[in-house]
């Protein structure tokens, strides 16, 4: 391990809540973690972002011009799970997904906020029917933390525009 961090010039780490390297070269770091992972639980990246955010004494707005973190309910490990999990993230291309708009994906999400300056607050998942391979059901915003998806009360439970971001307590 120490051998990799020797040739990462940000010194990115789970066990590192310094990022002050990555934040002064203007990179950005997106983080996603299934709320359903049975690898590794999310909430241990969700103390990652916070104990970073102490560590190098920045307020949330500031951390989030260079670090964003959606945990994404029923996303089990990079891939699956019972939730709208597609959006085109590492461990999901590959599988033959179709019907999915390109501009929805992680990637392009990426090249915004880099090229544009455009950070993404949300990410587009699609629940996937895993026999045809396509979308089927639900598709929902995920939000960047700490905000979470919260049902509105009202209309399609299955349609993005049902649910808002709003400060939460706890992930599905």
């Amino acid at each position: 391990m120490d051998d990799l961090l020797d040739h990462d010039p940000y010194k990115v780490s789970a066990n590192n809540p310094n990022l002050t390297p990555l934040k002064n070269s203007g990179h950005k770091l997106l983080v996603y973690h299934g709320t359903s992972d049975g690898y590794y639980s999310h909430e241990n990246t969700i103390k990652l972002y916070e104990n970073t955010a102490r560590n190098m004494t920045l307020k949330a707005k500031e951390l989030d011009e260079f670090y964003r973190l959606f945990p994404v309910p029923g996303l089990n490990h990079c891939n699956g799970g019972n939730g709208a999990w597609y959006f085109g993230g590492s461990g999901q291309h590959g599988l033959g997904i179709s019907g999915v708009d390109p501009d929805d994906s992680l990637i392009m999400k990426m090249v915004r906020w880099v090229e544009n300056g455009v950070a993404p607050d949300t990410l587009r998942g699609y629940r996937i029917d895993p026999i045809a391979g396509k979308p089927a059901g639900a598709v929902r915003e995920h939000c960047r933390h700490p905000l979470k998806n919260t049902y509105k009360g009202s209309g399609d439970p299955l349609e993005p525009g049902s649910w808002e971001c709003k400060l939460g307590t706890k992930y599905p």
